[in-house]
């Protein structure tokens, strides 16, 4: 049974753990308060994009499960620096000026572009979820932590991994929705005259 120590993040259902183990993994837990299967939704859905060969530096690898002293946990890599410490999301890469308004665009239209020509799901848009992992040779990934595949086991869920165009839809909506954000979001930070 691991035990886990090092907080990384938290969400509306899981908490996201650094692996005891491994610094490269993290370990998400679902909080007690919550119902809906997400780590179970998200082992699934990895499942369903292993047999279609489908992998890339805009999603963690899914590693399998692991029994913690907090409950079952689903392991995922770690997005994480080159100096080991978390990636930032999109929106604080940018405020602070790590990553310019032009190279976040870039880097939105390649991952949004990503999904598209990969028909992955993104169906649970979170801005928090959007990472900015820079690698060790200085290229920079966006990725996406969590909201692939669904929110619940259902019909529709099983629908749409096989009819793809509710995949290219929802990443075109999302896409807009991100640069929205970000527009906002620096137009609040700019002076006022």
């Amino acid at each position: 049974m691991l035990v886990l120590r090092e907080l990384v993040g938290t969400g509306n259902d899981r908490s996201c753990w650094r692996h005891p183990g491994n610094p490269a993994w993290c370990v998400k837990v679902a909080k007690p308060e919550q119902e809906r299967p997400q780590n179970e939704i998200d082992a699934h859905y990895a499942r369903h994009l292993a047999r279609r060969n489908i992998r890339g530096p805009h999603m963690p690898e899914v590693h399998g499960w692991v029994q913690t002293d907090r409950g079952p946990g689903l392991v995922f890599d770690l997005i994480q620096e080159p100096d080991g410490t978390p990636s930032p999301p999109l929106l604080k890469a940018v405020l602070s000026g790590r990553v310019s308004t032009d190279q976040a665009r870039e880097l939105i239209d390649e991952a949004f572009g990503w999904l598209v020509e990969q028909r992955v799901l993104l169906v649970d848009y979170g801005i928090d979820n959007l990472l900015i992992q820079t690698r060790s040779d200085g290229r920079r990934f966006l990725v996406f932590v969590d909201g692939l595949g669904a929110r619940k086991f259902s019909l529709r869920y099983w629908f749409h991994r096989r009819f793809w165009p509710k995949a290219v839809w929802k990443a075109q909506e999302f896409r807009l929705k991100t640069l929205a954000l970000l527009d906002e979001a620096l137009a609040h930070q700019a002076p006022k005259r």
